[in-house]
């Protein structure tokens, strides 16, 4: 939605139109340009073009702008001018660097509530491999995790969640996570409790102060504000960042593929290119080196 809010601000303070919806084919190249004088990548234009498109189409009003040979001809002038780097190479996250992200926290959010949701997200998003497109929502709907989907063990050593649907569940059949307690800070059953208690089962299980939806782009940008919080470089993470951070944590402490395949409810073996292979096997090395000093020592 922040792409519609933008296109109607800058329609208002750039074109003087108050009311730009259904987007004008003029309009719309004027945006493109406009995304071009504030230094933005075709990949930023191309998605905010989809997502305004997306929202002219539920809301039943004419795509026809979106589909001038005019306006495709000025975004290939603006791929071809901006050109499409290459892509960065993500880190994973670390259970020591997700530490740091939970106690950041206390400065980046002012909002107590908000915090608390952050922190479950990160916290689940480790312990259960998840991308955080399985945690976002922009409108509620059947595939939104909802309070209902979280269960407690009776003496809360562990907690399932079940997620809806997924890319990797074609069948529609959900998924069962289960996260394990565990005495850190980064404990996800400790920080669901928090966001679960006393609070309706159909409610959205990650929802911001004031009902706000729990947004990709607000998770996203909240991650790059702990991040530089923490004087760590922003371009080497993402939300994917979670996915590789929990495999390569698993594969860095010595745990068969088999099982890594099962814990992220992967159905191939995508899982392979989230595995950060240099970080394990240096894991692995100094595991042996260990393990053949005590042996020399006996």
């Amino acid at each position: 939605m922040a792409a519609c809010f933008d296109f109607a601000a800058f329609a208002t303070n750039n074109l003087g139109v108050t009311n730009p919806f259904p987007a004008s084919t003029t309009a719309l190249i004027k945006w493109v340009a406009h995304h071009h004088m504030a230094g933005q990548m075709f990949n930023t234009l191309k998605r905010d073009l989809a997502v305004l498109k997306s929202w002219h189409i539920n809301l039943s009003l004419p795509t026809s702008a979106f589909n001038s040979k005019h306006l495709e001809c000025i975004v290939r002038g603006f791929k071809r001018v901006v050109s499409t780097p290459l892509p960065v190479a993500k880190l994973p996250i670390t259970l020591p660097l997700l530490r740091q992200l939970v106690c950041a926290l206390k400065t980046i959010c002012s909002s107590p509530h908000d915090r608390r949701m952050y922190q479950a997200a990160f916290c689940l998003a480790f312990a259960c491999f998840l991308h955080s497109s399985k945690l976002t929502w922009e409108m509620e709907g059947p595939n939104v995790l909802a309070v209902s989907t979280v269960t407690f063990a009776t003496d809360y050593s562990y907690a399932t969640v079940m997620l809806p649907a997924s890319k990797t569940d074609p069948f529609r059949q959900g998924a069962m996570l289960t996260a394990p307690a565990v005495s850190l800070s980064t404990c996800a059953v400790a920080a669901l409790c928090i966001i679960c208690f006393n609070q309706p089962p159909h409610e959205p299980l990650f929802v911001l102060e004031g009902g706000c939806p729990f947004a990709w782009s607000t998770f996203v940008s909240l991650l790059h504000c702990c991040l530089s919080a923490c004087n760590i470089s922003l371009l080497s993470y993402s939300g994917h960042s979670f996915c590789r951070s929990a495999a390569t944590w698993a594969a860095a402490n010595s745990m068969d593929t088999d099982t890594i395949h099962g814990l992220g409810h992967w159905c191939s073996d995508c899982f392979q290119q989230y595995i950060d292979h240099s970080v394990a096997k240096q894991r692995g090395n100094h595991l042996r080196a260990q393990r053949g000093a005590r042996g020399g020592a006996g």
